[in-house]
């Protein structure tokens, strides 16, 4: 999990914490060794961080050809995920909701402004209690709510706090 995001969660309840992390192919294929293996996987969230469309954007540009390639590569590996989740939704009789979004936008190699670029992010739910079809509006300040409303938790439990210095990236 990135820094900035420290205090959300217990440290012992993340496999991978700081600011370097194993590439995305190395992340689903664990996390799709983990579905496969358990007989009982009982998680109620799971975030998968794919940091290489960040990384591309601020070497090269927001909507560059090489951040498009990092994200058509990205998709690549959301679709095996997909399907890992889809078996093991099988396996077990269930269905998972499945969201994939994005921290934030850009523009040039930078982003923190409150323009629409910076702000307005790609958002896609998938799975139980997701109607085909719908379209949002979606700002990213909009995830947590989303996902607090999923897992049944109120607002109260979204109070946290911030590590100092660790919002500015």
């Amino acid at each position: 999990m990135k820094r900035k995001l420290d205090g959300l969660l217990p440290i012992e309840a993340l496999d991978f914490h700081g600011t370097v992390f194993p590439a995305s192919k190395t992340i689903v294929e664990r996390y799709c060794a983990a579905l496969a293996t358990k007989s009982v996987v009982s998680y109620d969230l799971v975030f998968l961080h794919f940091a290489e469309i960040d990384a591309v954007g601020h070497a090269v540009g927001w909507m560059t050809p090489e951040q498009l390639k990092a994200a058509a590569d990205i998709d690549v590996l959301l679709s095996k995920v997909a399907k890992c989740l889809k078996e093991d939704d099988a396996r077990r009789g269930r269905s998972t909701l499945l969201i994939v979004t994005s921290d934030h936008g850009g523009h040039d190699k930078t982003h923190g402004t409150d323009s629409d670029e910076d702000t307005k992010i790609p958002w896609v739910a998938l799975g139980h209690g997701v109607a085909a079809g719908n379209r949002l509006d979606v700002s990213l300040v909009d995830t947590a709510v989303i996902i607090s409303d999923a897992l049944g938790l109120g607002m109260k439990d979204l109070v946290g706090s911030m590590p100092d210095g660790l919002y500015d990236h």
